[in-house]
């Protein structure tokens, strides 16, 4: 990799710098979703500055790389957009689920005025203004060319590493929260919410099979390599557990097989024997292993498990579960034109039940692709299922009807990263948190496949995958 990266001319280095320290800057002040929190204008002007920077070199053929996703990112603004269009009083009044808020404003006594289709319009320029991140990611990798693409592997690493790190000092001494609401005794590293900072170690796994089989020159290099990977993923187990996320468990599984998948399928293709290993590395295997088993064991003996606690209690109790109906209610009543992305919160609370009322409160749906047509109507399900149908069909190619000269490895990365945050966000809000965002847009651009045609091919020839 340090080849790949001394291979580059000075412009490239540096627009490559710029962009590692943008997915830094999302890293360590995007781990929240919340309009209040103080580090989301960081993230925003740090991505309208990487925009402006990286928009200014963008040429034809990088244009060419990154189009399909500026495309959907394009028609993701416009759809907000046209929630902040004033509507006549008369036509808003009439529009579906507004009646209450209509005879609101009459007892009220405010005169009516012109509207925009959303309920929360304040709130809605600020979902227009989290699509900035991801568009600064996905600008980056237009400028940058698809030949660096392999050296950010190592790069999102290196920040799954220093999140583990802060994670294990918050559950050990209940310091360095950096959120004010937050999971407080979970293991959430630079996130607020656990669930996101267990799909981002979900995420771990397929990057680490990347990195294990990057191209190296030196085959002792490259078995160290497989080592330290195997390592930092059995580790990464029990840090799963302490999280006390859930649907973490399932994301890691899924993040667990991507990883034996792109490993099997790289070994395959380069026709090695999917398991070849000496006495001696098969010894050597069975440590980390052995060590991963007993940090699990003692996860659970010192009842540091919270995840599979959790899991134990069921959901039958939780708030989430209890005012679905209500959340799937709502969806239908604004139906077709929604509430208006950021809405929820408000929508909710003016519709909530006595009979939930708590301590606690509902902040999202917990399933983003219920509260994406609850906010959005209709207007976003055709784009939904174009990129879903876009996703298939890539991930089709990317793994069964592979054509390329070389391996697909990054773009089969991609999908896991896909796959991962979609799923999640049947439990979750992953999207809606900038970093994780950020990751989304990464993984999609890499199972564009290849880009720039002046590019070289990766070559994975010696990907040290032989123990």
């Amino acid at each position: 990799m340090i080849k790949t990266f001394l291979e580059l001319d000075l412009r490239a280095k540096l627009n490559f710098a710029l962009l590692s320290l943008f997915l830094y800057i999302a890293f360590l002040f995007g781990g929240a979703s919340r309009v209040d929190v103080p580090s989301q204008p960081v993230v925003r002007l740090a991505a309208v500055l990487a925009i402006a920077i990286f928009a200014a070199q963008l040429d034809r053929t990088g244009w060419r790389a990154i189009r399909p996703a500026l495309l959907f990112l394009g028609a993701v603004a416009a759809i907000i957009l046209v929630q902040l269009i004033p509507l006549p009083p008369e036509t808003w009044a009439a529009l579906p689920g507004r009646a209450l808020y209509a005879e609101a404003l009459g007892v009220a006594g405010l005169p009516p005025v012109w509207r925009p289709l959303s309920l929360t319009p304040d709130l809605t320029v600020n979902a227009l203004l989290s699509v900035l991140p991801p568009l600064a990611l996905i600008l980056g990798l237009g400028v940058i060319g698809r030949k660096p693409y392999v050296l950010l592997v190592p790069i999102v690493l290196a920040a799954v590493a220093i999140s583990a790190v802060v994670g294990v000092i918050q559950v050990s001494s209940g310091l360095f929260y950096l959120y004010r609401i937050t999971n407080e005794g979970s293991l959430v590293g630079f996130f607020a919410n656990r669930n996101h900072q267990a799909l981002f170690f979900a995420i771990a796994f397929p990057l680490l099979a990347c990195w294990a089989a990057s191209p190296s020159g030196d085959r002792t290099h490259a078995q160290l390599r497989n080592w330290v990977a195997l390592c930092v993923g059995v580790a990464l187990i029990p840090l799963l557990l302490v999280t006390g996320s859930r649907a973490g468990l399932m994301l890691g599984a899924i993040g667990i097989v991507a990883a034996l998948a792109i490993t099997v399928r790289l070994r395959s293709e380069r026709g090695m024997p999917i398991f070849n290993l000496s006495l001696r590395a098969g010894l050597l295997l069975l440590i980390p292993i052995a060590a991963g088993i007993a940090a699990v064991g003692a996860t659970i003996y010192l009842a540091r498990d919270e995840a599979i606690q959790r899991l134990q209690e069921g959901p039958t109790n939780e708030l989430r579960s209890r005012n679905l109906p209500l959340i799937v209610e709502l969806t239908r009543d604004h139906l077709p034109l929604g509430t208006g992305y950021g809405s929820f919160d408000t929508v909710f609370r003016s519709h909530e039940a006595h009979a939930t009322l708590s301590e606690f409160y509902l902040n999202h749906a917990h399933n983003d692709w219920i509260e994406v047509v609850l906010e959005g109507g209709v207007l976003p399900i055709p784009l939904i299922l174009l990129y879903l149908g876009w996703f298939a069909l890539r991930a089709w190619r990317l793994w069964v009807g592979n054509r390329h000269r070389d391996s697909p490895m990054l773009g089969r990365a991609g999908t896991a990263i896909v796959a991962i945050v979609l799923i999640g966000s049947v439990l979750d809000y992953p999207l809606r948190t900038p970093f994780v965002a950020v990751l989304f847009a990464l993984g999609s651009v890499w199972m564009l496949g290849p880009g720039r045609r002046a590019d070289e091919p990766v070559s994975f020839e010696k990907t040290g995958l032989a123990v």
